[in-house]
């Protein structure tokens, strides 16, 4: 009889043991104890099986700090940043947001107390003309009870937004070219620059694309240029194919443009910075006999992987693009 007490006396303490674990570490946890006691005439097992939920609170305060990829040691202010359920889409405007806050002096502070502990999250980056957009997750770890407010360990790193220097070369950005008495193929020439703006040294234009295109209002028509070769006369090899690019302009498919900076957190991106610069020679050849005044032929820079492409959060413009427009008159 005694050795029956001892046994539902070990067990109780165990029970309670395992309730004062799973109170204090957090999450959930199966517990199972089996207990041997040898007693005179037979032996006891003792099974106890305890699941302890810890509870999820809301925080009052979440910080997060946010720097520059390019050097995490300045921080990116004026950017917005939402806590979304997990799978959301960033730019619905039917999502449910969590909680939100604009970052100053380096910082978003969150104090909706709405964000809860041991939860994961759906972090929405808008960067607005400031930054490139980012999308990633986030959890908050199980904390103790005390704990009210937490700020994040690690900082939050984005891509500033820079521009491209002026695209034209001892030209005008816009170009009138007088083919009047011309028949046939002939061929031209012109000087473009591929780098980013004096103006904006500390950022980096994401995706940079080369864009051979003609104006929608009064397009050229199907066979007007019958040939573009670009010629790298100076500078970064921005890997322009060494081909002829009439076909990239018939179909207005943008030409990837390399860049020097490899960010872990986006590998399969491309990012331009300052370090990179250069300048190429564009010669066309076109059909002066299927051209009508009026009509243009376009070479523009742009990010993002297209003309004119938005990014995934803000659905914004982000790097201006540059344009060298070529007027055909006759």
């Amino acid at each position: 009889m005694r050795g029956e007490m001892n046994v539902w006396l070990v067990a109780l303490l165990l029970l309670a043991a395992v309730a004062y674990l799973g109170y204090n570490g957090g999450g959930l946890h199966q517990a199972t104890t089996t207990i041997s006691t040898p007693d005179v005439n037979n032996t006891q097992e003792v099974s106890i099986s305890q699941q302890v939920t810890a509870q999820q609170w809301p925080l009052k305060t979440v910080r997060m700090e946010f720097v520059s990829a390019l050097d995490p040691r300045k921080h990116v202010n004026g950017i917005h940043v939402e806590f979304l359920p997990v799978g959301a889409v960033p730019n619905d405007p039917m999502r449910t947001i969590i909680d939100q806050a604009d970052v100053n002096d380096g910082y978003a502070v969150f104090t909706g107390g709405k964000i809860f502990v041991g939860k994961t999250y759906e972090l929405s980056i808008n960067g607005g003309s400031i930054a490139y957009d980012k999308v990633t997750t986030v959890k908050i770890p199980m904390l103790p009870p005390q704990i009210t407010e937490y700020t994040f360990e690690n900082a939050q790193k984005v891509v500033p937004v820079a521009h491209f220097a002026d695209i034209n070369v001892d030209t005008p950005a816009n170009i009138d070219l007088n083919i009047a008495g011309e028949s046939g193929v002939n061929y031209k020439t012109f000087t473009i620059r591929i780098a980013v703006s004096d103006q904006t040294p500390e950022g980096a234009i994401k995706n940079p694309v080369l864009i051979l295109k003609t104006s929608d209002d009064n397009p050229l028509p199907p066979g007007a240029i019958v040939h573009i070769y670009a010629t790298r006369l100076q500078g970064t090899d921005f890997g322009v194919p060494a081909v002829d690019l009439a076909g990239y302009f018939a179909n207005e498919t943008p030409i990837a443009l390399k860049g020097s900076f490899v960010w872990d957190e986006d590998p399969s991106s491309t990012y331009m910075t300052a370090a990179d610069s250069a300048v190429y020679q564009i010669k066309v050849g076109y059909d002066a006999d299927s051209i009508q005044n009026g009509q243009k032929l376009i070479i523009a820079l742009d990010d993002l992987g297209g003309f004119k492409a938005r990014d995934k959060v803000s659905n914004e413009l982000k790097a201006p693009a540059q344009e060298l427009v070529i007027t055909f008159e006759k």
